[in-house]
């Protein structure tokens, strides 16, 4: 994951979802965890917006290919990216 960058773009990457947890704050909840493949990790957030749609379907250690998702510089540190997730984001379960 370390070769993805905040470029205004859209990916597709295919992972593992580690340490899946969610938080609630004033505008909703949101959902974070950890997509590693081979090359790392990068956090995931998952905002209100797509919160709804994503919350049964993420599971520990499950791999997944995420598409139409965007690479952001993380809001208190900018050289730390992270992957957001939409409402038009599709997930495929990789079939084991």
């Amino acid at each position: 994951m370390r070769r993805i960058k905040d470029d205004g773009l859209r990916h597709k990457v295919t992972g593992i979802v580690r340490n899946l947890r969610t938080r609630s704050y004033s505008g909703g909840s949101m959902l974070l965890f950890d997509f590693e493949d081979e090359t790392g990790s990068i956090p995931v957030v998952v905002w209100n917006d797509g919160f709804d749609k994503f919350e049964k379907i993420f599971k520990v250690d499950n791999t997944y290919t995420l598409h139409n998702v965007q690479a952001k510089a993380n809001a208190r540190n900018s050289d730390r990216v992270e992957l957001k997730i939409y409402q038009d984001t599709r997930a495929d379960a990789a079939i084991a």
